[in-house]
């Protein structure tokens, strides 16, 4: 578990059941917990008012038990984990371990073979087919199509989303990004930090409540660094964030941590 705090829980624990901590089962079934509000000896970069002033959230990330499998293989078993409005999970584990993979049936791409992952505002479930709307997700196995432009892109992705496109808004983002003048090149043409920039600009389109960046500065260059500070500082004002990574600069982030695949 990341952090020399972390408390282990037996399987007796209630946090087993109803989830009310964000709890995780590693991958040799030992239970584990960590709130940096109280465990990281370092502090969160801000910390989860709602939960300390004991507020109703306005949006919530529910992991409930959630288990996938790649053949006979188990990936994790029984994550379970709770986020709300403000905070940040930190999802960290070695090589293999299954940090992308859940993020990636988080996001919907991929069926947790067990368990379920529910969206909650307002105290109500967000339906499936709503998802889409609210939730981003900026990883290096997502691609953009190299045969259409950086503008085109953000296109696409926004009518396949259902949101209103808004051509102008496009172009300030990647302009934010540091992509000015390069909104007509076609994406093939750029770099891999360029490509990563341009993720980033079709992530921040739908101004979304969850986004779930994994590896969040890999391939960027110090400037595209700075961009992802800023982009996930904003992102904590607005709604939920969750990090895969080992990197330490982007684990200071966090106000949860997760550790896949064993003891850290």
């Amino acid at each position: 578990m990341v952090g020399p705090s972390a408390t282990p829980l037996e399987r007796s624990t209630p946090y087993d059941a109803d989830c009310r901590t964000p709890v995780v089962f590693n991958s040799r079934g030992d239970l584990t917990v960590s709130n940096a509000f109280w465990d990281n000896p370092r502090g969160p970069a801000t910390a989860p008012a709602t939960r300390e002033a004991g507020r109703n959230p306005l949006f919530e990330l529910h992991l409930d038990n959630v288990t996938k499998r790649f053949g006979h293989r188990s990936v994790f078993s029984n994550v379970c984990a709770e986020v709300r409005t403000g905070e940040t999970l930190v999802v960290t584990g070695h090589n293999g371990s299954g940090k992308s993979t859940l993020l990636s049936v988080i996001a919907g791409l991929l069926p947790p073979d067990r368990g379920a992952v529910r969206f909650v505002s307002g105290g109500k479930d967000v339906a499936v087919d709503d998802r889409r709307r609210i939730l981003s997700l900026v990883a290096p196995d997502l691609t953009l199509y190299p045969e259409l432009t950086a503008l085109e892109n953000l296109e696409f992705f926004a009518r396949v989303r259902g949101l209103p496109w808004q051509r102008e808004k496009a172009v300030q983002l990647l302009a934010r990004v540091g992509l000015a003048g390069r909104e007509r090149d076609l994406t093939g043409t750029f770099s891999s930090g360029m490509r990563v920039r341009a993720k980033y600009a079709v992530a921040l389109y739908s101004e979304p409540l969850v986004l779930l960046l994994d590896e969040p500065t890999a391939m960027l260059d110090e400037s595209g660094v700075q961009i992802v500070d800023q982009v996930i500082s904003e992102q904590r004002s607005r709604g939920i964030l969750v990090l895969a990574t080992n990197d330490p600069r982007e684990t200071r982030y966090g106000d949860l941590f997760l550790h896949l695949g064993g003891t850290a």
